[in-house]
């Protein structure tokens, strides 16, 4: 049975600390010298980065380079790249068992069992799907549209970009709460290639439904 990946990182955190309180306990010693010994040439790095750092603050750099990681913040958080999903053409049905078999033993934070290798989970039974998931590019008019027309006549859902700007879409929809799945690892877990699609829970499964944006309700 392999070990999981949370036992080795407490090995490895355990072992760390063994070397970590022998190393200290350990008493300083000359061990001699072999070879020739030259004085070190080069500038000590920590010494010639301070110097840099100093010089760069007295010249007001510190609040330029703040203002640069702002804006590229904001430019990041106002428009994500895109995942580059295509549009649906037609509308799909099709469900999917989120069921996983563990590969290794669940532990807790203690190394107790939790759940064994090889026992098949449905992460379902531990945390149902409260509301249903709305995946559409709102940099694409017509989803924008389909997903208003939707959202007259939907239950409680939550809202989740695959392209177009978060807050530009929330402004649109009247301060509705927008999400943006970043790195497309939604999208990817649940097997979605294309938009506009909703995903809901049915018993231990969940529906996922893809739709055209442009045909009619």
């Amino acid at each position: 049975m392999r070990t999981s990946a949370i036992s080795r990182a407490i090995v490895c955190w355990a072992v760390l600390c063994v070397c970590s309180e022998r190393t200290a306990s350990a008493k300083a010693a000359d061990l001699g010298r072999i070879g020739p010994v030259w004085p070190i040439a080069e500038p000590d790095l920590l010494v010639s980065m301070q110097r840099k750092a100093a010089a760069r603050l007295a010249d007001g750099g510190s609040a330029q380079l703040e203002t640069e990681l702002r804006e590229r913040s904001e430019r990041y958080v106002s428009a994500p790249p895109a995942l580059g999903l295509p549009r649906a053409t037609d509308d799909k049905s099709w469900t999917l068992d989120p069921s996983v078999t563990l590969p290794d033993d669940l532990l807790d934070a203690d190394g107790k069992l939790l759940v064994r290798a090889g026992t098949r989970v449905n992460p379902l039974d531990v945390r149902p799907l409260s509301r249903a998931l709305i995946f559409i590019d709102a940099g694409d008019p017509a989803q924008l549209h389909w997903l208003e027309r939707t959202l007259s006549s939907a239950q409680p859902a939550k809202l989740i970009l695959t392209g177009g700007s978060p807050g530009d879409t929330a402004k649109h929809l009247q301060g509705r709460t927008v999400y943006f799945d970043q790195n497309g690892e939604l999208v990817r877990a649940l097997g979605i290639h294309e938009v506009p699609t909703t995903v809901e829970q049915e018993d231990r499964h969940l529906r996922l439904r893809s739709f055209d944006p442009e045909e009619a309700p």
